[in-house]
């Protein structure tokens, strides 16, 4: 079906060490799920990186890289309102600011998604519908890119423009 689908075979412990040392792991293992059956497996990763994130030296750790990746990923790809082709997935703005967003919260509230972070008081409802309303927006967009271009792409061309724009009304 074209799914693009990030994979790896390793031990628990290469899991936990390699997330760890190379924070380009740990961020998939933060957006992992079981999507079958009951693991035990899956289960003893997940506590195995909860234990070591509620550690306050390690969770400062993970968002300081979090926060300086961001901003440079931003100052390479730009802010979004001022390019004429945007970048729906790494502009600022974008799909990987959200996903940087729930990084950080799971990594220092161990939240694991808007309505969590909400019931924290991390965001208000009226930011959490503002924010929903946004990835529908991108996500929208982004399906329409992939839909002109018969694959998956994540600028926004100026050749495009036009047709989503009359798409959208």
């Amino acid at each position: 079906i074209g799914l693009d689908v990030g994979y790896a075979i390793r031990t628990l412990d290469e899991c936990v060490e390699l997330a760890f040392n190379e924070y380009e792991i740990l961020t998939p293992i933060l957006d992992s799920r079981c999507i079958c059956g009951i693991s035990p497996v899956y289960s003893e990763l997940v506590e195995r990186v909860e234990a070591r994130l509620a550690k306050k030296t390690v969770a400062n750790k993970v968002i300081d890289w979090l926060v300086d990746v961001n901003a440079a990923r931003q100052m390479r790809f730009g802010d979004s309102s001022f390019l004429l082709e945007p970048n729906v997935k790494e502009g600022k703005g974008g799909l990987r600011d959200f996903h940087t967003m729930l990084w950080i919260a799971h990594t220092r509230y161990n939240a694991h998604n808007l309505t969590e972070i909400e019931t924290m008081g991390l965001i208000s409802s009226r930011e959490k519908t503002d924010v929903l309303k946004a990835l529908d927006f991108i996500w929208d967009i982004r399906k329409r890119i992939d839909a002109i271009t018969g694959r998956k792409y994540d600028r926004l061309l100026f050749e495009h423009q036009l047709e989503i724009a009359v798409d959208l009304g």
